[in-house]
């Protein structure tokens, strides 16, 4: 027994496998947070668009006179005075009737 060689395995892995494992889960946890956080930011974001888009296209569609701005429309060479109504991203027109 004493001049037996001591019995080795390959069966198992290494430290240095197991640490590196958990290098790469730690890594892919941290890439899928991040990516989360992102989304949840750009998701804010749009509804905030999406929500003001609405505002404008309800006041062009209804021509409510508190958003509603005196105009001109120039309509084959013949000028037009018009109340402008939504805002920046969609607007709409129509005849001023005092014109």
């Amino acid at each position: 027994m004493k001049g037996q060689a001591p019995v080795r395995t390959t069966a198992g892995e290494t430290i240095v496998e197991t640490l590196v494992a958990i290098v790469i889960c730690a890594f892919a946890v941290v890439v899928l947070t991040t990516s989360t956080v992102v989304a949840a930011r750009l998701n804010a974001a749009a509804q905030a668009r999406d929500a003001s888009f609405d505002k404008q296209r309800l006041a062009a569609e209804t021509g409510s006179a508190a958003s509603a701005s005196d105009g001109t429309v120039t309509i084959a060479g013949k000028d037009y005075s018009v109340l402008f109504s939504g805002g920046d991203a969609v607007s709409s027109y129509e005849l001023d009737s005092g014109a």
